[in-house]
Protein backbone atom coordinates (compact mmCIF):
# COMPACT_ATOMS: atom_id res chain seq x y z
CA UNK A 1 0.00 0.00 0.00
CA UNK A 2 1.58 3.22 -1.11
CA UNK A 3 1.02 5.91 1.63
CA UNK A 4 1.81 9.56 0.95
CA UNK A 5 2.72 11.37 4.10
CA UNK A 6 1.11 14.82 3.84
CA UNK A 7 1.94 16.82 7.33
CA UNK A 8 -1.58 18.87 7.70
CA UNK A 9 -3.22 15.19 7.61
CA UNK A 10 -1.76 13.70 9.91
CA UNK A 11 -1.30 16.10 12.78
CA UNK A 12 -2.78 12.93 14.67
CA UNK A 13 -0.12 11.07 14.53
CA UNK A 14 2.02 12.94 16.77
CA UNK A 15 1.20 10.95 20.12
CA UNK A 16 3.47 12.35 22.42
CA UNK A 17 2.41 9.80 25.45
CA UNK A 18 4.22 9.16 28.44
CA UNK A 19 4.67 5.74 27.85
CA UNK A 20 21.51 -15.18 27.53
CA UNK A 21 24.39 -13.50 25.74
CA UNK A 22 22.85 -13.16 22.85
CA UNK A 23 25.29 -15.18 19.81
CA UNK A 24 25.24 -15.43 15.91
CA UNK A 25 22.79 -17.79 14.73
CA UNK A 26 23.24 -21.21 13.93
CA UNK A 27 21.50 -23.88 12.29
CA UNK A 28 19.15 -24.95 14.26
CA UNK A 29 17.05 -28.37 12.71
CA UNK A 30 14.29 -29.69 14.73
CA UNK A 31 13.67 -32.28 12.94
CA UNK A 32 12.59 -35.28 14.77
CA UNK A 33 9.25 -36.27 12.53
CA UNK A 34 8.04 -39.52 11.29
CA UNK A 35 8.48 -40.01 8.08
CA UNK A 36 7.04 -41.54 5.26
CA UNK A 37 8.70 -44.88 5.97
CA UNK A 38 10.41 -44.85 9.05
CA UNK A 39 10.65 -42.54 12.43
CA UNK A 40 13.51 -40.67 11.84
CA UNK A 41 15.75 -37.53 13.02
CA UNK A 42 16.82 -35.45 10.21
CA UNK A 43 19.34 -32.95 10.69
CA UNK A 44 22.84 -30.53 9.82
CA UNK A 45 25.34 -31.48 11.83
CA UNK A 46 25.75 -28.20 13.34
CA UNK A 47 25.26 -27.02 17.21
CA UNK A 48 21.94 -25.60 18.19
CA UNK A 49 21.58 -22.39 20.28
CA UNK A 50 17.72 -23.44 21.29
CA UNK A 51 16.92 -22.58 25.18
CA UNK A 52 13.73 -24.37 25.74
CA UNK A 53 13.21 -22.95 29.24
CA UNK A 54 9.65 -21.87 29.50
CA UNK A 55 10.64 -18.28 31.78
CA UNK A 56 13.91 -17.58 30.12
CA UNK A 57 13.78 -18.62 26.52
CA UNK A 58 16.67 -16.29 25.63
CA UNK A 59 18.45 -13.44 27.52
CA UNK A 60 18.17 -10.32 25.61
CA UNK A 61 19.39 -8.14 28.67
CA UNK A 62 23.24 -9.21 28.90
CA UNK A 63 25.07 -6.60 26.59
CA UNK A 64 27.79 -9.02 24.79
CA UNK A 65 31.26 -8.21 25.01
CA UNK A 66 33.28 -5.27 23.04
CA UNK A 67 35.78 -6.43 20.67
CA UNK A 68 39.12 -4.49 21.03
CA UNK A 69 39.07 -3.33 17.67
CA UNK A 70 42.07 -1.27 15.93
CA UNK A 71 40.60 0.94 13.57
CA UNK A 72 42.31 4.39 12.54
CA UNK A 73 42.07 7.38 14.51
CA UNK A 74 40.84 11.04 13.89
CA UNK A 75 37.43 12.38 13.02
CA UNK A 76 34.63 10.68 11.14
CA UNK A 77 33.02 12.83 8.77
CA UNK A 78 32.76 12.24 5.16
CA UNK A 79 36.18 13.08 3.73
CA UNK A 80 38.16 11.67 6.41
CA UNK A 81 40.19 8.69 6.04
CA UNK A 82 37.93 5.49 5.93
CA UNK A 83 37.41 3.41 9.36
CA UNK A 84 35.82 0.31 7.75
CA UNK A 85 34.72 -2.87 10.13
CA UNK A 86 36.85 -5.30 10.52
CA UNK A 87 34.20 -8.02 9.94
CA UNK A 88 34.59 -9.70 12.45
CA UNK A 89 31.35 -12.22 14.22
CA UNK A 90 31.90 -10.12 17.45
CA UNK A 91 31.23 -6.72 15.87
CA UNK A 92 28.48 -8.23 13.94
CA UNK A 93 27.03 -9.72 17.21
CA UNK A 94 27.42 -6.39 18.88
CA UNK A 95 25.80 -4.27 16.21
CA UNK A 96 22.39 -6.70 16.48
CA UNK A 97 22.14 -6.75 20.07
CA UNK A 98 19.34 -4.66 21.83
CA UNK A 99 21.11 -2.88 24.10
CA UNK A 100 23.79 -1.62 21.61
CA UNK A 101 22.68 2.47 20.44
CA UNK A 102 22.84 2.64 16.65
CA UNK A 103 23.43 6.28 14.43
CA UNK A 104 23.32 6.17 11.07
CA UNK A 105 24.43 9.49 9.24
CA UNK A 106 24.42 9.75 5.31
CA UNK A 107 25.90 13.08 3.65
CA UNK A 108 25.09 13.43 -0.02
CA UNK A 109 24.57 16.60 -2.32
CA UNK A 110 21.64 17.76 -3.37
CA UNK A 111 22.00 16.55 -6.93
CA UNK A 112 22.10 12.71 -5.89
CA UNK A 113 19.27 13.14 -3.58
CA UNK A 114 17.31 14.12 -6.28
CA UNK A 115 18.47 11.74 -8.57
CA UNK A 116 17.68 9.19 -5.31
CA UNK A 117 14.25 10.17 -5.87
CA UNK A 118 13.86 10.03 -9.09
CA UNK A 119 14.85 6.15 -9.38
CA UNK A 120 13.12 5.29 -6.63
CA UNK A 121 9.68 6.37 -8.21
CA UNK A 122 10.80 4.89 -12.21
CA UNK A 123 10.57 1.09 -12.29
CA UNK A 124 13.36 0.79 -14.88
CA UNK A 125 15.76 2.55 -12.50
CA UNK A 126 14.87 0.93 -9.07
CA UNK A 127 18.39 -1.30 -8.88
CA UNK A 128 19.92 2.31 -9.63
CA UNK A 129 22.35 3.34 -6.52
CA UNK A 130 23.52 6.93 -6.44
CA UNK A 131 27.00 7.77 -4.14
CA UNK A 132 26.61 9.09 -0.53
CA UNK A 133 29.26 9.34 2.70
CA UNK A 134 27.88 6.66 5.58
CA UNK A 135 28.88 7.21 8.59
CA UNK A 136 27.81 4.54 11.28
CA UNK A 137 28.22 5.50 15.33
CA UNK A 138 28.03 1.98 17.27
CA UNK A 139 27.51 2.90 20.91
CA UNK A 140 27.72 -0.80 22.63
CA UNK A 141 26.14 -0.54 26.65
CA UNK A 142 28.10 1.66 28.33
CA UNK A 143 30.95 1.55 26.30
CA UNK A 144 32.46 4.19 24.17
CA UNK A 145 31.63 4.59 20.48
CA UNK A 146 32.69 3.11 17.89
CA UNK A 147 32.73 5.40 14.58
CA UNK A 148 32.54 3.73 10.65
CA UNK A 149 33.71 5.94 8.29
CA UNK A 150 32.68 5.22 4.76
CA UNK A 151 33.63 7.54 2.11
CA UNK A 152 31.50 6.42 -0.82
CA UNK A 153 28.68 3.72 -0.67
CA UNK A 154 25.33 3.55 -2.94
CA UNK A 155 22.20 4.43 -1.31
CA UNK A 156 18.59 3.60 -3.24
CA UNK A 157 14.83 3.59 -2.16
CA UNK A 158 13.83 -0.09 -1.95
CA UNK A 159 10.10 -1.50 -1.13
CA UNK A 160 7.64 -2.61 -3.82
CA UNK A 161 4.09 -0.65 -2.53
CA UNK A 162 5.86 1.58 -0.34
CA UNK A 163 7.87 4.18 -2.56
CA UNK A 164 6.76 7.65 -2.98
CA UNK A 165 8.42 11.02 -3.97
CA UNK A 166 10.16 11.91 0.08
CA UNK A 167 12.21 15.06 -1.54
CA UNK A 168 11.13 18.28 -2.91
CA UNK A 169 13.17 20.79 -5.35
CA UNK A 170 14.27 22.90 -2.97
CA UNK A 171 15.77 20.02 -0.53
CA UNK A 172 12.65 19.53 1.72
CA UNK A 173 12.20 16.24 3.01
CA UNK A 174 8.44 15.86 2.68
CA UNK A 175 7.85 11.85 3.13
CA UNK A 176 10.27 8.81 4.56
CA UNK A 177 11.16 6.08 2.78
CA UNK A 178 12.68 2.81 2.80
CA UNK A 179 16.16 2.22 2.06
CA UNK A 180 18.92 -0.16 0.54
CA UNK A 181 23.24 0.56 1.13
CA UNK A 182 25.72 -1.18 -1.06
CA UNK A 183 29.25 -0.94 0.62
CA UNK A 184 30.48 -2.65 -2.59
CA UNK A 185 29.80 -2.65 -6.39
CA UNK A 186 30.89 -4.61 -9.33
CA UNK A 187 30.68 -1.09 -11.59
CA UNK A 188 34.43 1.05 -10.91
CA UNK A 189 32.92 4.14 -12.26
CA UNK A 190 30.43 4.11 -9.18
CA UNK A 191 33.56 4.54 -7.12
CA UNK A 192 32.96 2.15 -4.57
CA UNK A 193 35.52 0.06 -3.17
CA UNK A 194 34.47 -3.79 -5.16
CA UNK A 195 35.40 -5.39 -1.84
CA UNK A 196 33.82 -2.99 0.92
CA UNK A 197 32.03 -4.65 3.60
CA UNK A 198 29.96 -3.35 6.68
CA UNK A 199 30.19 -6.49 9.26
CA UNK A 200 30.86 -9.15 6.41
CA UNK A 201 27.77 -7.08 4.60
CA UNK A 202 27.93 -5.84 0.93
CA UNK A 203 24.58 -4.51 1.77
CA UNK A 204 21.69 -3.06 4.09
CA UNK A 205 18.65 -2.73 4.42
CA UNK A 206 16.58 0.20 6.18
CA UNK A 207 13.00 0.46 7.25
CA UNK A 208 10.92 3.42 8.71
CA UNK A 209 8.14 2.98 11.29
CA UNK A 210 5.13 2.60 8.78
CA UNK A 211 3.14 0.87 10.84
CA UNK A 212 3.21 3.56 13.36
CA UNK A 213 4.01 0.38 15.96
CA UNK A 214 4.02 2.10 19.28
CA UNK A 215 6.66 -0.64 20.38
CA UNK A 216 8.66 -0.23 17.61
CA UNK A 217 10.03 -3.76 18.19
CA UNK A 218 7.91 -6.41 16.79
CA UNK A 219 9.61 -6.68 13.62
CA UNK A 220 12.41 -7.48 15.25
CA UNK A 221 10.79 -9.71 17.49
CA UNK A 222 9.55 -11.92 14.77
CA UNK A 223 12.96 -12.21 13.13
CA UNK A 224 14.65 -12.97 17.33
CA UNK A 225 11.74 -15.44 17.57
CA UNK A 226 12.56 -17.39 13.77
CA UNK A 227 15.91 -17.30 14.58
CA UNK A 228 15.45 -19.48 17.25
CA UNK A 229 14.22 -22.21 15.63
CA UNK A 230 14.49 -22.15 12.00
CA UNK A 231 18.50 -23.04 10.46
CA UNK A 232 18.19 -19.52 8.72
CA UNK A 233 16.78 -16.35 9.87
CA UNK A 234 17.51 -12.37 9.50
CA UNK A 235 19.25 -10.32 12.09
CA UNK A 236 17.16 -7.13 12.61
CA UNK A 237 17.77 -4.34 14.82
CA UNK A 238 17.14 -0.45 15.27
CA UNK A 239 18.94 2.63 14.68
CA UNK A 240 18.67 6.29 13.91
CA UNK A 241 18.56 8.31 10.22
CA UNK A 242 19.65 11.30 9.32
CA UNK A 243 20.44 13.21 6.75
CA UNK A 244 22.90 16.06 5.99
CA UNK A 245 22.56 17.59 2.70
CA UNK A 246 24.70 20.03 0.96
CA UNK A 247 23.65 22.90 -1.74
CA UNK A 248 20.76 23.88 -0.25
CA UNK A 249 19.19 26.50 1.96
CA UNK A 250 19.93 26.08 5.83
CA UNK A 251 17.03 24.93 7.16
CA UNK A 252 17.03 21.21 4.47
CA UNK A 253 20.52 20.53 5.79
CA UNK A 254 20.21 18.54 8.70
CA UNK A 255 17.71 16.03 8.27
CA UNK A 256 16.93 13.39 10.87
CA UNK A 257 14.09 10.82 10.60
CA UNK A 258 13.60 9.07 13.47
CA UNK A 259 14.16 5.59 14.01
CA UNK A 260 14.48 2.94 11.22
CA UNK A 261 14.54 -0.73 11.62
CA UNK A 262 17.63 -2.81 10.17
CA UNK A 263 17.87 -5.71 8.50
CA UNK A 264 20.76 -8.51 7.69
CA UNK A 265 20.64 -9.00 3.83
CA UNK A 266 19.81 -11.94 2.23
CA UNK A 267 22.79 -12.84 -0.14
CA UNK A 268 25.13 -15.82 -0.14
CA UNK A 269 27.57 -13.53 2.42
CA UNK A 270 24.23 -14.53 4.71
CA UNK A 271 24.62 -18.30 4.17
CA UNK A 272 28.84 -18.01 4.53
CA UNK A 273 28.15 -16.15 7.71
CA UNK A 274 26.28 -19.21 9.32
CA UNK A 275 28.11 -22.10 7.07
CA UNK A 276 31.52 -20.84 6.80
CA UNK A 277 33.75 -20.29 3.50
CA UNK A 278 32.15 -23.66 2.10
CA UNK A 279 30.29 -24.94 -1.13
CA UNK A 280 27.28 -25.14 1.67
CA UNK A 281 27.13 -21.23 1.41
CA UNK A 282 26.83 -21.31 -2.62
CA UNK A 283 23.70 -22.43 -3.32
CA UNK A 284 20.28 -20.65 -4.97
CA UNK A 285 18.45 -18.58 -3.23
CA UNK A 286 14.96 -17.75 -4.14
CA UNK A 287 13.06 -14.64 -3.51
CA UNK A 288 9.30 -16.08 -3.58
CA UNK A 289 6.63 -13.46 -3.26
CA UNK A 290 3.18 -12.09 -4.96
CA UNK A 291 4.50 -10.33 -8.16
CA UNK A 292 2.23 -8.94 -11.51
CA UNK A 293 3.34 -12.51 -12.75
CA UNK A 294 1.40 -14.37 -10.09
CA UNK A 295 0.97 -15.89 -6.64
CA UNK A 296 4.01 -17.78 -5.54
CA UNK A 297 1.57 -20.49 -4.51
CA UNK A 298 3.57 -23.74 -5.79
CA UNK A 299 0.86 -24.53 -7.92
CA UNK A 300 2.14 -25.60 -11.80
CA UNK A 301 -0.05 -22.79 -13.11
CA UNK A 302 2.42 -20.49 -15.24
CA UNK A 303 5.73 -22.03 -13.88
CA UNK A 304 5.99 -25.66 -14.46
CA UNK A 305 4.89 -28.75 -16.60
CA UNK A 306 5.61 -32.29 -16.25
CA UNK A 307 5.82 -35.63 -18.06
CA UNK A 308 5.42 -38.21 -15.43
CA UNK A 309 8.48 -38.03 -13.71
CA UNK A 310 10.27 -35.31 -15.32
CA UNK A 311 9.48 -31.27 -14.66
CA UNK A 312 10.03 -28.23 -16.99
CA UNK A 313 10.34 -24.44 -16.92
CA UNK A 314 7.28 -23.03 -18.62
CA UNK A 315 5.87 -19.70 -18.13
CA UNK A 316 6.93 -16.81 -16.77
CA UNK A 317 6.75 -17.06 -12.79
CA UNK A 318 10.54 -18.11 -12.20
CA UNK A 319 13.41 -16.46 -13.45
CA UNK A 320 15.25 -13.78 -12.57
CA UNK A 321 14.46 -9.78 -12.12
CA UNK A 322 14.82 -7.24 -14.62
CA UNK A 323 13.40 -3.67 -13.77
CA UNK A 324 14.22 -2.71 -16.73
CA UNK A 325 12.20 -4.93 -19.11
CA UNK A 326 9.71 -4.68 -15.64
CA UNK A 327 9.77 -8.37 -15.30
CA UNK A 328 8.87 -9.34 -11.50
CA UNK A 329 8.80 -12.99 -11.25
CA UNK A 330 7.07 -14.65 -8.76
CA UNK A 331 10.40 -17.43 -7.91
CA UNK A 332 13.12 -14.58 -8.42
CA UNK A 333 16.56 -15.82 -8.75
CA UNK A 334 19.19 -13.90 -6.45
CA UNK A 335 22.39 -16.23 -6.37
CA UNK A 336 24.11 -17.68 -9.09
CA UNK A 337 22.31 -15.60 -11.79
CA UNK A 338 25.60 -15.24 -14.51
CA UNK A 339 25.00 -19.20 -15.79
CA UNK A 340 21.28 -19.45 -13.82
CA UNK A 341 19.90 -23.36 -13.41
CA UNK A 342 16.52 -23.07 -12.56
CA UNK A 343 16.45 -27.15 -11.89
CA UNK A 344 15.72 -27.04 -8.31
CA UNK A 345 12.49 -24.87 -7.87
CA UNK A 346 11.38 -26.46 -11.01
CA UNK A 347 11.47 -29.88 -9.13
CA UNK A 348 10.21 -28.48 -5.90
CA UNK A 349 6.97 -27.21 -7.45
CA UNK A 350 6.64 -30.17 -9.77
CA UNK A 351 6.70 -32.95 -7.19
CA UNK A 352 4.58 -31.45 -4.80
CA UNK A 353 1.69 -31.56 -7.41
CA UNK A 354 2.94 -34.96 -8.50
CA UNK A 355 -0.44 -35.82 -6.24
CA UNK A 356 -2.99 -35.09 -4.65
CA UNK A 357 -2.94 -37.68 -2.20
CA UNK A 358 -1.53 -37.00 0.59
CA UNK A 359 -1.32 -40.28 2.50
CA UNK A 360 0.57 -41.72 -0.60
CA UNK A 361 4.27 -42.68 0.83
CA UNK A 362 5.68 -42.53 -2.04
CA UNK A 363 4.34 -39.20 -3.18
CA UNK A 364 5.51 -37.47 0.41
CA UNK A 365 9.01 -39.31 -0.17
CA UNK A 366 9.26 -37.50 -3.48
CA UNK A 367 8.42 -34.15 -1.64
CA UNK A 368 10.81 -34.68 1.35
CA UNK A 369 13.58 -34.71 -1.15
CA UNK A 370 13.35 -31.31 -2.15
CA UNK A 371 11.91 -29.67 0.86
CA UNK A 372 12.85 -29.35 4.39
CA UNK A 373 9.50 -30.36 5.84
CA UNK A 374 10.74 -29.99 9.71
CA UNK A 375 12.06 -26.76 9.08
CA UNK A 376 8.73 -25.84 7.30
CA UNK A 377 6.27 -27.12 9.89
CA UNK A 378 8.46 -24.76 12.27
CA UNK A 379 8.05 -21.89 10.65
CA UNK A 380 4.60 -22.32 9.66
CA UNK A 381 3.82 -22.68 13.52
CA UNK A 382 5.58 -19.65 14.43
CA UNK A 383 4.36 -17.61 11.38
CA UNK A 384 0.89 -19.03 12.88
CA UNK A 385 1.17 -16.85 16.06
CA UNK A 386 3.04 -14.07 14.06
CA UNK A 387 0.23 -13.23 12.68
CA UNK A 388 0.92 -11.48 9.71
CA UNK A 389 -1.93 -11.50 6.73
CA UNK A 390 1.05 -11.00 3.99
CA UNK A 391 3.23 -13.96 4.40
CA UNK A 392 3.82 -16.95 2.35
CA UNK A 393 0.92 -18.92 4.05
CA UNK A 394 -1.61 -16.39 3.75
CA UNK A 395 -0.98 -14.21 0.63
CA UNK A 396 1.96 -16.51 -1.21
CA UNK A 397 4.01 -13.71 -0.59
CA UNK A 398 7.59 -12.75 1.65
CA UNK A 399 9.51 -15.93 1.79
CA UNK A 400 12.87 -16.95 1.00
CA UNK A 401 13.95 -20.44 -0.34
CA UNK A 402 17.28 -21.73 0.05
CA UNK A 403 18.53 -24.70 -2.01
CA UNK A 404 21.09 -26.30 0.45
CA UNK A 405 24.06 -28.04 -2.09
CA UNK A 406 24.75 -30.85 -0.11
CA UNK A 407 21.22 -32.10 -0.20
CA UNK A 408 19.16 -30.52 -2.57
CA UNK A 409 16.36 -29.52 0.18
CA UNK A 410 14.64 -26.22 0.45
CA UNK A 411 14.57 -24.24 3.64
CA UNK A 412 11.97 -21.65 3.92
CA UNK A 413 13.26 -17.90 5.38
CA UNK A 414 10.45 -15.56 5.55
CA UNK A 415 11.33 -11.87 5.63
CA UNK A 416 9.45 -8.59 5.42
CA UNK A 417 8.15 -8.73 9.03
CA UNK A 418 6.73 -5.48 9.68
CA UNK A 419 3.28 -6.85 9.83
CA UNK A 420 2.35 -8.74 12.94
CA UNK A 421 1.78 -9.52 16.63
CA UNK A 422 -0.89 -7.00 15.95
CA UNK A 423 0.83 -3.85 13.63
CA UNK A 424 -0.64 -3.89 10.34
CA UNK A 425 -1.03 -0.14 9.65
CA UNK A 426 -3.24 1.19 7.31
CA UNK A 427 -3.98 -2.32 5.66
CA UNK A 428 -5.10 -5.30 8.15
CA UNK A 429 -7.58 -7.36 5.59
CA UNK A 430 -9.41 -9.29 8.39
CA UNK A 431 -10.76 -6.07 9.72
CA UNK A 432 -12.70 -5.62 6.05
CA UNK A 433 -13.66 -8.52 3.86
CA UNK A 434 -11.95 -11.41 5.73
CA UNK A 435 -13.73 -10.02 9.32
CA UNK A 436 -13.96 -13.58 10.48
CA UNK A 437 -10.34 -13.79 11.07
CA UNK A 438 -9.93 -10.37 12.74
CA UNK A 439 -9.33 -8.30 14.00
CA UNK A 440 -5.23 -8.72 12.93
CA UNK A 441 -5.38 -12.91 12.27
CA UNK A 442 -6.48 -13.09 16.06
CA UNK A 443 -9.53 -15.29 15.42
CA UNK A 444 -7.85 -17.12 12.42
CA UNK A 445 -7.25 -21.45 13.56
CA UNK A 446 -4.24 -23.15 12.98
CA UNK A 447 -6.01 -25.32 10.52
CA UNK A 448 -8.10 -23.34 8.14
CA UNK A 449 -7.32 -22.69 4.22
CA UNK A 450 -5.29 -19.28 3.23
CA UNK A 451 -6.50 -15.66 2.82
CA UNK A 452 -5.12 -16.23 -0.74
CA UNK A 453 -7.38 -18.95 -1.54
CA UNK A 454 -10.29 -16.17 -2.25
CA UNK A 455 -8.46 -14.25 -4.96
CA UNK A 456 -6.40 -16.32 -6.13
CA UNK A 457 -9.38 -18.97 -8.64
CA UNK A 458 -9.40 -21.31 -5.53
CA UNK A 459 -5.74 -22.53 -6.14
CA UNK A 460 -4.50 -23.98 -2.80
CA UNK A 461 -0.77 -24.53 -2.35
CA UNK A 462 -0.17 -28.10 -2.47
CA UNK A 463 2.86 -27.55 0.29
CA UNK A 464 -0.21 -26.11 2.48
CA UNK A 465 -2.14 -28.92 1.40
CA UNK A 466 -0.09 -31.84 2.49
CA UNK A 467 0.87 -30.70 5.88
CA UNK A 468 -1.16 -28.02 7.45
CA UNK A 469 -5.08 -28.01 6.15
CA UNK A 470 -7.55 -30.16 7.97
CA UNK A 471 -6.95 -33.09 5.64
CA UNK A 472 -3.39 -32.75 5.69
CA UNK A 473 -1.46 -36.16 5.87
CA UNK A 474 -1.48 -36.64 9.81
CA UNK A 475 2.14 -36.94 10.74
CA UNK A 476 2.74 -33.65 9.12
CA UNK A 477 -0.13 -32.14 10.71
CA UNK A 478 0.78 -33.60 14.27
CA UNK A 479 3.92 -32.32 14.03
CA UNK A 480 2.85 -29.11 13.21
CA UNK A 481 0.56 -29.10 16.57
CA UNK A 482 3.42 -30.21 18.25
CA UNK A 483 5.10 -27.29 17.32
CA UNK A 484 2.19 -25.21 18.16
CA UNK A 485 2.21 -26.57 21.58
CA UNK A 486 5.39 -25.76 21.85
CA UNK A 487 5.89 -22.47 21.24
CA UNK A 488 2.81 -21.83 23.67
CA UNK A 489 4.75 -23.25 26.29
CA UNK A 490 8.32 -22.11 25.56
CA UNK A 491 7.69 -18.65 27.82
CA UNK A 492 8.27 -16.72 23.67
CA UNK A 493 4.49 -15.98 23.93
CA UNK A 494 4.41 -15.05 27.50
CA UNK A 495 2.23 -11.38 28.22
CA UNK A 496 1.13 -10.92 31.65
CA UNK A 497 -0.14 -7.76 32.80
CA UNK A 498 -0.10 -6.11 36.83
CA UNK A 499 -3.71 -4.35 35.09
CA UNK A 500 -1.90 -0.98 35.66
CA UNK A 501 -0.81 -0.91 32.18
CA UNK A 502 2.68 -2.40 33.15
CA UNK A 503 3.67 -6.40 31.52
CA UNK A 504 6.59 -8.84 31.91
CA UNK A 505 7.21 -11.37 29.16
CA UNK A 506 10.25 -11.67 26.47
CA UNK A 507 8.28 -9.50 24.47
CA UNK A 508 8.28 -6.66 26.64
CA UNK A 509 12.12 -7.61 27.87
CA UNK A 510 12.94 -6.89 24.09
CA UNK A 511 11.00 -3.50 24.30
CA UNK A 512 12.72 -2.27 27.27
CA UNK A 513 15.56 -2.40 25.88
CA UNK A 514 15.40 -0.05 22.95
CA UNK A 515 13.06 1.95 24.58
CA UNK A 516 15.82 2.61 27.38
CA UNK A 517 18.37 3.54 24.88
CA UNK A 518 16.15 5.73 22.39
CA UNK A 519 13.65 7.04 24.90
CA UNK A 520 14.63 7.01 27.98
CA UNK A 521 12.60 9.49 30.08
CA UNK A 522 8.82 10.84 28.77
CA UNK A 523 8.95 13.94 26.75
CA UNK A 524 12.92 12.62 25.43
CA UNK A 525 12.32 12.18 21.46
CA UNK A 526 15.17 13.60 19.87
CA UNK A 527 15.95 9.87 18.77
CA UNK A 528 12.14 9.89 17.56
CA UNK A 529 10.83 13.21 15.92
CA UNK A 530 12.55 14.17 12.80
CA UNK A 531 13.65 17.73 12.49
CA UNK A 532 13.10 17.54 9.44
CA UNK A 533 10.30 20.48 9.04
CA UNK A 534 7.46 19.12 7.14
CA UNK A 535 7.68 15.29 9.41
CA UNK A 536 8.37 16.72 13.01
CA UNK A 537 4.94 15.87 13.86
CA UNK A 538 4.73 12.16 11.80
CA UNK A 539 5.98 9.75 15.10
CA UNK A 540 4.91 8.14 17.58
CA UNK A 541 6.28 7.40 20.99
CA UNK A 542 7.89 4.06 22.55
CA UNK A 543 4.09 2.65 24.18
CA UNK A 544 3.17 -0.42 25.47
CA UNK A 545 -0.57 0.68 25.85
CA UNK A 546 -1.40 3.10 22.80
CA UNK A 547 -2.17 1.88 19.15
CA UNK A 548 -3.20 4.21 15.95
CA UNK A 549 -4.79 3.04 12.34
CA UNK A 550 -5.72 -0.84 12.46
CA UNK A 551 -3.33 -1.96 15.07
CA UNK A 552 -3.84 -3.54 18.32
CA UNK A 553 -1.61 -3.43 21.34
CA UNK A 554 0.60 -6.58 21.48
CA UNK A 555 -1.22 -7.38 24.97
CA UNK A 556 -4.70 -7.70 22.97
CA UNK A 557 -3.42 -9.33 19.86
CA UNK A 558 -1.87 -11.95 21.78
CA UNK A 559 -4.22 -12.69 24.34
CA UNK A 560 -7.12 -13.02 21.63
CA UNK A 561 -4.72 -15.25 19.38
CA UNK A 562 -3.59 -17.62 21.90
CA UNK A 563 -7.03 -18.04 23.10
CA UNK A 564 -8.21 -18.57 19.68
CA UNK A 565 -5.31 -21.64 19.36
CA UNK A 566 -6.33 -23.05 22.79
CA UNK A 567 -10.21 -23.20 21.78
CA UNK A 568 -8.83 -24.51 17.94
CA UNK A 569 -6.91 -27.23 19.38
CA UNK A 570 -8.96 -28.01 22.64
Amino acid sequence: MTQTLKPQLLFFLTLLLSSCEFTLPSIIIHSSITSSTNPTTTSISLSSNLNTSEEFPVDFSTPPSVPNLVLPTGTCEANSQPRVSLNTAEEFTLFFHPTTKVMIDFQMSHDNLILMNEYGNRTADHDRYVNAAMRIDVTPHNSQVISYCYPVVGLRMKGNTSRTDFIEENGAFVNFMNLKVSFATDDPLDGRNPNQQFLGMTRMDLKWNRNFDHTYVRQIFAHKLYAAYLPFAQEATLGGVRFLQSDVSEAFQDNYLGLFTITEPMDRRFFARRLGETPEAGGNLYKVLYTATGAADMTKFNAVNSDGTNHFRTGNKIGIEDNAANYHPSYDLKTNTTVPNFTDIVNLIGELNASNDVNSVSYRQRVEAVIDIPSFLWMEAIAYFVGNPDDYRNNANNLYLYFLPSTGKAFPIPYDLDRGFGSNGDWDPTNDSFSQYGPSMTKATPFQEALLKDWNQGRLNPLHRLTLYQHAYTGYQNQYRQNLESLHQSGWLNSLSNGAGNYTGVFYTLHRQYRDIYYPQSGQYQYLQPTAPALQDVFVVFSLNQKVLENLTYHEYISAKVSTYISAVS
